[in-house]
């Protein structure tokens, strides 16, 4: 998942997003991943090798984009097998907020980060894409704004999937880092530091 802005982008991320209703809880839909409950059991073990921990303490919200170019495309690749990664949360394109995974269960989206974040996917294969659309735009704010007060988590704990190498809590265990160089997993640069400066500048404003 990786993106580079074009110079057009700036422009468009600068459309101004209606009000994301600060506190109000967005309208939710809910569908459940396939290889359930066998899929939160083996992230819990997949999470203790790699970080050393299972336990889940959201501290932090995690912007995802697909790359595909529906949600069922996404969601069914997620459910291909108990091992595939997956989130707490999709946008589609239409502003339709589905929620995939309890607020207080460990998903695998985010590696350097995932024991402390939730994660939220957006349908589209670019930042320019996912921001340009205001439906998806206006919802993603909407949900995120409701999780930082729902979870107490401050702005800057609102990042890009881009952004997770360099938050303070990225890491893994020796083992973690081995897998990690042993399968040459290549870092994703989807929600970039530029995207997520102008989306936390919305948040700042509209939550």
């Amino acid at each position: 998942m990786r993106s580079r802005l074009l110079p057009t982008t700036v422009a468009m991320l600068a459309l101004v997003a209606p009000p994301a209703s600060a506190g109000q809880r967005p309208s939710i839909e809910h569908e459940r991943l396939a290889f359930w409950p066998e899929r939160v059991a083996d992230t819990r073990q997949w999470s203790q090798f790699m970080y050393g921990t299972s336990d889940f303490d959201p501290r932090l919200i995690v912007e995802h984009w697909t790359g595909s170019e529906t949600q069922d495309a996404a969601v069914d690749y997620w459910n291909t097998s108990v091992e595939a990664t997956w989130v707490h949360f999709i946008i589609d394109q239409d502003g339709r907020v589905t929620q995939l995974a309890p607020l207080d269960v460990l998903a695998k989206h985010a590696f350097g980060v995932s024991p402390w974040a939730i994660g939220i996917e957006h349908v589209g294969r670019t930042d320019g894409e996912v921001m340009a659309d205001p439906e998806m735009r206006r919802a993603s704010l909407r949900l995120t704004c409701w999780l930082q007060q729902r979870l107490k988590i401050p702005l800057r704990g609102v990042i890009g999937h881009g952004e997770v190498p360099s938050h303070p809590r990225f890491g893994f265990t020796s083992a973690g880092w081995d897998w990690i160089e042993s399968t040459g997993y290549e870092f994703h640069h989807d929600f970039s530091h530029r995207t997520m400066v102008t989306f936390r500048d919305h948040l700042r404003r509209k939550c």
